[in-house]
């Protein structure tokens, strides 16, 4: 029965969309649920940060299905992991939390919980784009030539 198999192109579509819905639900919680006074350097950078993640996923979108969204989605992981999940960028936005009451306390825990929320569907969009890179070498490539550097003709 074909109604259960999901094809690379399809999968890798669904998965895009997932990290998409992800981060456009991070970018709410942290552009309009912030608290009343997060006129804060550490604040402004997060809010361009994933607003530079969801621009990256609204490219790779915009590129499919005519071709594979490689240096797209790439660049939405890089920032996802270099700015939103490392050590620095958590710790300031703690740090700029810190004192500021119970308000900038629960905003900052929704916060790492919706950045928390967004690994997985980010980690399934570079399962389905490595497997829809397996089916198909994209424009102008074949097996051979990509294996080899060349043609072999």
């Amino acid at each position: 029965m074909t109604g259960d198999i999901e094809f690379p192109e399809t999968q890798l579509l669904d998965r895009l969309n997932e990290a998409w819905q992800s981060i456009t639900d991070l970018a709410i919680t942290v552009n309009e649920d912030h608290p009343s006074d997060a006129d804060l350097a550490v604040v402004d950078d997060l809010r361009d940060r994933v607003g530079d993640i969801q621009g990256s996923l609204d490219d790779a979108r915009r590129l499919l299905p005519r071709t594979t969204p490689l240096a797209e989605v790439s660049e939405a992981n890089r920032l996802y992991w270099m700015h939103l999940r490392a050590f620095r960028p958590v710790y300031e936005l703690r740090r700029a939390a810190r004192g500021r009451g119970r308000e900038w306390q629960t905003w900052v825990g929704g916060v790492e919980l919706a950045v928390a929320r967004c690994e997985s569907p980010l980690t399934a969009l570079d399962g389905a784009l490595i497997q829809r890179v397996g089916f198909s070498d994209g424009p102008g490539f074949t097996r051979t030539q990509h294996r080899h550097g060349g043609s072999r003709e």
